[in-house]
């Protein structure tokens, strides 16, 4: 019975010992100075609405402003409220979120994740502005240009800033635009996206004249499959220039119209 009691002592003790050594270790962080900013900014790709270097020159700004509170040096760690430069830093609209930790030594992690563009919408007004991968508007920017394709033609949305899709166009389009983003075949094979009010979609390729006629975004999947089979089965193999138009727009078939009128007219590939 003494040799359980002894044992029962010997672990609160210890745990006593750990708690305190504990609170030492954290009071220690805390009251040092800050005297480094880690960014660390996670990016997947090229497809980001800012450049690399232009946002780590944005957040050194932002951090370093002796005029906004969330200055951070010489501040001691205990008197950073990293809520605080979370929020300052979600200010930014090219920011999708921000994490901010404390480290040992001084330091302070920010870590940083990017909106990512999947298309560059050009609505009926002449505004243009991206879309991310959550359908969420964001502004142009002067100084970086994502690769994206162009979505044109009657698109009603407009700008506001955090805003989405909110027409039956823009929604139903959405999905095909996510798809397209993730194939790496028809991410290089599309440039421009044409939507006409009743919502049939003309695609206009990267290579060549060719015009696709689509119809809506309906099946898509399927009316991409098809697309692509015809890229690798027939152009591929007779070239880009021979033909100047291509319907995917009805189920099961590709049907094709020459460039040179003198050869036939139509030529169909199921």
């Amino acid at each position: 019975m003494k040799k359980i009691f002894l044992k029962y002592i010997l672990l609160a003790v210890a745990l006593i010992v750990l708690f305190t050594i504990w609170g030492f270790s954290i009071r220690y962080k805390m009251n040092q100075v800050c005297n480094e900013v880690r960014v660390d900014i996670r990016s997947e790709g090229d497809d980001y609405f800012i450049g690399i270097e232009q946002l780590r020159k944005h957040l050194q700004e932002i951090l370093y402003n002796e005029t906004q509170d969330s200055r951070i040096l010489p501040k001691r760690m205990g008197e950073i409220n990293l809520n605080a430069v979370e929020n300052i830093l979600e200010d930014n609209p090219f920011i999708r979120n921000a994490e901010v930790y404390r480290r040992n030594g001084g330091i302070l992690e920010v870590r940083v994740h990017l909106h990512k563009a999947i298309a560059r919408f050009r609505n009926v007004r002449g505004e243009q502005f991206y879309i991310d991968e959550s359908g969420a508007f964001m502004p142009l920017t002067s100084t970086y240009t994502p690769n994206v394709m162009i979505v044109s033609g009657y698109i009603t949305e407009s700008l506001q800033m955090g805003d989405s899709l909110k027409s039956d166009i823009g929604k139903q389009l959405f999905p095909m635009l996510q798809y397209i983003h993730e194939d790496a075949f028809f991410r290089a094979q599309i440039s421009e996206l044409v939507v006409s009010q009743n919502g049939d979609i003309t695609i206009l390729p990267e290579v060549g004249n060719i015009s696709v006629e689509f119809g809506t975004s309906e099946d898509y999947q399927t009316k991409l499959e098809n697309l692509m089979l015809f890229y690798r089965q027939v152009l591929n193999r007779t070239g880009w220039d021979r033909y100047k138009k291509v319907s995917v727009k009805f189920r099961g078939q590709v049907v094709a119209t020459r460039t040179n009128p003198y050869g036939p007219d139509i030529s169909e590939f199921n």
